[in-house]
């Protein structure tokens, strides 16, 4: 319902003056005579400030009326720059929306009025209007586009821009929501890089474009960073399986037959000491200290195998099994070693000695020589099961140093069995493989 009631505008040539308005009561006025007249109003202002003002008091006294505002170019004639973007838009919104409406105001200022214009065919045939859902020739439209002074860019920052994209990024445009999953795969990178490499890589590489994509590198980035990610695997997964790492899984075989090696010349330095006498020199030393040395980086390597993949321990479960002989073998060595004062009569001790002793470590030789040279082992061995009958058969009034001597090397001979059985499985599996 009108305010002020003023009069009609005239349809014809005339004048009408309107006094004691103050304040924001001219917009109010001229508000209500734009919404009751037929016709579209052409509004001239003194400036440019008065244009602006004019154009937010009639938007809110009528909120239902068209109200367009041509700003002026806001330059000067021998400036050596263009006008601002903002400013070139809306004069050209205003003008494609003008030949539309025939209802309505236009807010100009009055030197902006005195300047010529394209003509009407001229920017109606250099407009552009998209609808939702409108499916668009690319390379088309970035012709037209980029005829029409636009710049292409990565990232669209101001008016005279556009981007050609459609990558992952553009799923997602929003910064909070990139930045979110930013969040996410640097959370996945951390919780799978020493299990899962593959989806680490993966997750780390979105996180690294949509960091960079919040600073407006992102496309920049995408195919370099995707060409070097995909040229690193290539060149970790050719390491891996032809030159590093050292998966323990490659060598268990020479790690066996060192410990058994070690075994071997341990037996032989306690088979000595029975021999000439109980001393504590350097080669009986070195020789129990690296027995001990070697059944130590077994274990080790056993639980190195462990964190491997599945394709380089697929023999850790013999391993351990050769684990457990390995330890037992062992403890029966230092049992033989721990009494290498008890004297022994000659023809007992040439028997068990220089026979049974001698027979036990060239068989331990035997099996870690095939091992090392991944060569055929023996599984059954009717020598080893004749001696080991043989030590174990011992009378009543045997000497008690001579069974304890006899006993362990029994229990020695008996692990041989075992150990070319494992032996000969792991060989046979690592040809196969």
């Amino acid at each position: 319902m009108p305010v002020l009631r003023l009069p009609l505008l005239p349809a014809a040539a005339g004048k009408q003056h309107w006094g004691n308005l103050p304040g924001a009561a001219l917009s109010l006025a001229i508000a209500e005579a734009a919404s009751a007249a037929k016709r579209f109003t052409l509004l001239l202002t003194a400036d440019s400030q008065s244009a602006e003002r004019l154009e937010q008091e009639l938007s809110f006294f009528a909120p239902d009326l068209p109200v367009l505002h041509f700003p002026d170019w806001e330059t000067l004639p021998y400036d050596l720059f263009s006008p601002h973007q903002d400013i070139i838009s809306q004069r050209i919104a205003s003008l494609y929306r003008l030949p539309e409406l025939e209802h309505g105001v236009l807010v100009v200022p009055i030197t902006t009025a005195l300047h010529r214009l394209a003509p009407t065919k001229f920017l109606l045939g250099s407009s552009l209007v998209l609808d939702i859902g409108q499916k668009l020739d690319v390379d088309q439209m970035r012709t037209r586009l980029e005829a029409s002074g636009y710049r292409c860019v990565d990232t669209v920052y101001e008016h005279g821009e556009f981007a050609v994209r459609g990558a992952l990024i553009d799923l997602f445009p929003n910064p909070l929501i990139q930045s979110l999953l930013a969040v996410v795969a640097g959370v996945a990178f951390f919780a799978t890089r020493s299990t899962r490499y593959t989806l680490a890589t993966a997750a780390i590489t979105l996180m690294v474009l949509f960091c960079f994509n919040q600073v407006g590198d992102g496309y920049g980035l995408l195919l370099p960073r995707l060409l070097d990610t995909l040229l690193g695997s290539l060149i970790a997964g050719l390491a891996v399986f032809l030159f590093l790492p050292d998966w323990q899984g490659r060598r268990l075989n020479k790690v066996l037959a060192n410990t058994l090696t070690c075994n071997s010349i341990y037996l032989r330095q306690i088979m000595q000491q029975y021999a000439a006498g109980k001393r504590d020199d350097l080669a009986y030393r070195l020789a129990r200290r690296n027995a001990h040395n070697a059944d130590a980086a077994l274990s080790t390597t056993l639980a190195n195998m462990l964190m491997e993949p599945g394709h380089f321990r697929k023999e850790a479960d013999v391993g351990f099994r050769f684990l457990v002989l390995s330890h037992t073998l062992l403890s029966y060595l230092s049992g033989l070693g721990a009494h290498r004062e008890t004297q022994l009569p000659a023809e007992v001790r040439e028997h068990l000695i220089d026979g049974a002793g001698h027979t036990l470590a060239m068989s331990i030789d035997e099996i870690a020589s095939g091992l090392a040279n991944k060569q055929p082992i023996a599984i059954q061995s009717d020598a080893e099961e004749a001696l080991a009958a043989e030590l174990e058969q011992m009378p009543d009034e045997i000497d008690e140093g001579q069974r304890l001597v006899q006993t362990q090397l029994a229990l020695i001979c008996r692990q041989l069995g075992p150990l070319r059985t494992l032996a000969a499985h792991l060989i046979k599996e690592t040809s196969a493989a």
